[in-house]
């Protein structure tokens, strides 16, 4: 998440914009959570049709720079870095003749704070595994042990819930507190459930 610093206007001079050129701003970005800068290129008639001003929050993705909304703004600092990581590593694509990888990534964090990535591996028999639990091994693989939220963007860019194998498999890493765990369930409006909302009355505990 960013907020907008400065808006520079182009200053074309006596010659003009140059034609065929679409007239852009420069804008000064700063990192909500590090505070880093950064400035951008973006279309004036951008700016105007999403109503960016100095000070307004943004979301800067892909060299894509979208206002905020209410929701993406409530989300902390933690979800906004799992998000982009799982994002980085997303990339369906088709590894051998067998094998489709990259479909679904998934981001953990680990009670220290830590942020685990994993993707989806797809075969033509049960040797596959999801991202949620690909990313649990590179946690435990890491010497941590203990969850504390999670999240799963699929290819279309939507989110979902983890599948009953993922949910098995976080149940019995943390037979006592599984419960405790977080889920993004939508990036977009915000909603965040615990894995003992949707993993009721399990068999453990």
């Amino acid at each position: 998440m960013y907020r907008v610093k400065e808006i520079i206007e182009p200053d074309f001079g006596c010659e003009g914009l140059p034609d065929g050129q679409e007239p852009c701003c420069e804008v000064l970005l700063e990192d909500m959570d590090s505070g880093a800068c950064r400035t951008v290129k973006i279309p004036d008639a951008e700016l105007y049709r999403q109503v960016i001003t100095e000070g307004c929050v943004v979301t800067y993705d892909d060299g894509v720079v979208k206002k905020a909304t209410a929701a993406e703004k409530m989300l902390d600092g933690g979800w906004q870095a799992m998000y982009q990581a799982a994002k980085n590593v997303l990339n369906e694509r088709q590894v051998s003749e067998y094998v489709l990888a990259g479909g679904v990534a998934a981001a953990i964090m680990s009670s220290s704070g830590k942020i685990y990535t994993g993707v989806c591996v797809d075969t033509c028999s049960t040797l596959g595994i999801c991202a949620e639990r690909n990313a649990i091994f590179r946690m435990l693989t890491d010497g941590e042990q203990t969850i504390s939220r999670a999240l799963a963007v699929m290819s279309d860019g939507r989110m979902g819930a983890p599948c009953g194998a993922c949910r098995e498999l976080m149940v019995q890493l943390m037979p006592k507190d599984y419960g405790n765990i977080e889920i993004l369930m939508d990036y977009r409006s915000g909603r965040v459930v615990h894995l003992g909302d949707i993993t009721p009355e399990w068999w453990i505990g």
